[in-house]
């Protein structure tokens, strides 16, 4: 029992041993690099875009209904909940509980025309947005590849892109759903839907969109403060 306290004792020491030089290594690092406040901030905000992004990705909320239904599964009313990737019902009676099923097992029939170039805008976006994200860590974290032009230019592009992809993503969306809402439905469908609205994963892609392009704007900015100063180095080279 003794060598065995022993031994817990030995590795936690070892372990806060280890923490305590990782702390100060990294403390060390950041210190030494000097990454400017516009940089932090255009990471902060893609980060926040990102994970806006990727909430309205996941999330079954980009617009709810009230429907009427006379087949026998889903008889009566109930709400309709949409995602990117599947579709919820509730009973208007016992709204707690919900069953949801991928947009794959609807019939062919039922799945509207807009879903596919919704559901590619979706991915899209999702990877500009990662692909702008390991880019700017990597330039923070790698001082080698700091304020590169090809780097920064780069990383512009696939904040834009992510921007658009996002504007695409949500504008798709809400044309498509929106017409369909207001057409439906065919007589033997047996289906009626009451009430429509967009939803909170649709605001979440338009506040996503808004952050990705500011993002890009500073980005832009960044590019130009950056050849200010290489061309300020150089002038002042050939002074010399």
């Amino acid at each position: 029992m003794a060598s065995m306290d022993k031994m817990v004792n030995s590795f936690q020491k070892n372990m806060d041993q280890t923490m305590d030089t990782l702390n100060g290594e990294v403390k060390d690092f950041f210190r030494k690099r000097k990454v400017f406040c516009l940089t932090w901030l255009s990471f902060i905000l893609l980060c926040i875009a990102n994970v806006l992004g990727i909430l309205a990705f996941s999330t079954p909320g980009w617009a709810w209904t009230v429907e009427v239904a006379g087949i026998i599964q889903i008889a009566g009313e109930y709400y309709g909940l949409y995602s990117v990737w599947y579709i919820c019902w509730m009973d208007m009676e016992s709204s707690n509980q919900r069953v949801c099923d991928p947009w794959t097992v609807v019939k062919k029939e039922n799945i509207p025309s807009w879903l596919a170039g919704f559901q590619a805008a979706s991915v899209l976006a999702l990877v500009f947005g990662l692909t702008a994200f390991a880019i700017q860590l990597s330039a923070i974290c790698i001082p080698s590849l700091y304020r590169r032009k090809a780097l920064l230019i780069s990383y512009a592009v696939m904040t834009c892109l992510a921007g658009c992809a996002t504007c695409a993503e949500f504008i798709t969306f809400s044309a498509g759903f929106l017409n369909d809402a207001r057409s439906c439905c065919k007589p033997e469908m047996v289906r009626e839907i009451k009430h429509f609205e967009l939803w909170y994963s649709y605001i979440l892609a338009c506040i996503s969109a808004g952050v990705y392009l500011f993002t890009t704007i500073i980005a832009i900015w960044e590019i130009m403060i950056s050849r200010r100063n290489r061309l300020m180095q150089k002038n002042l080279t050939t002074s010399e």
